[in-house]
């Protein structure tokens, strides 16, 4: 019984670790896609800066360059909006995650008591059962006995 209880506790950690294994990926991964997306957004700030600088020197491609730097502005807001939609995403996949694994610790450690209350239960019934055994015993031997002396 121990030992499946150990056994329990051991394919627990094991899944505790898996995982943590996919988190750290996942995180990795986003990560990644937020840096990426920052430097898109640097990019497209440079590309920003260099048409506000160009629309200075021409006032008819002022006016397409400010549509231009419009879009970029839109693009680029657009682009922080996903990032930190990814971000929230992942930090609320993350809490989820979290308390659905407290769960599973929390329901390990109630399977684990009722184990040991079985084992417990168990070990007294196993005592009384040889307690029995020892009283049957001994009235056999005292039956013996007594035919014993009826026979002397």
């Amino acid at each position: 019984m121990d030992q499946e209880i150990k056994k329990l506790e051991q394919l627990k950690q094991q899944e505790i670790l898996l995982m943590q294994q996919i988190y750290e990926k996942k995180i990795n991964y986003l990560n990644t896609k937020i840096q990426l997306l920052t430097e898109e957004s640097q990019q497209k700030d440079i590309v920003l800066q260099n048409l506000k600088n160009a629309s200075s020197e021409n006032h008819i491609e002022q006016q397409d360059k400010t549509q231009d730097i419009k879009n970029l502005e839109m693009q680029k807001q657009k682009m922080d909006d996903q990032k930190d939609k990814e971000l929230q995403k992942l930090k609320t996949q993350y809490q989820l995650d979290l308390q659905n694994i407290h769960q599973q610790m929390r329901n390990r450690d109630s399977i684990i008591e009722q184990m040991k209350l079985e084992i417990k239960m168990f070990e007294q019934s196993s005592k009384q059962n040889l307690d029995d055994q020892k009283v049957q015993i001994l009235s056999q031997i005292m039956d013996v006995c007594n035919e014993l002396l009826v026979q002397l």
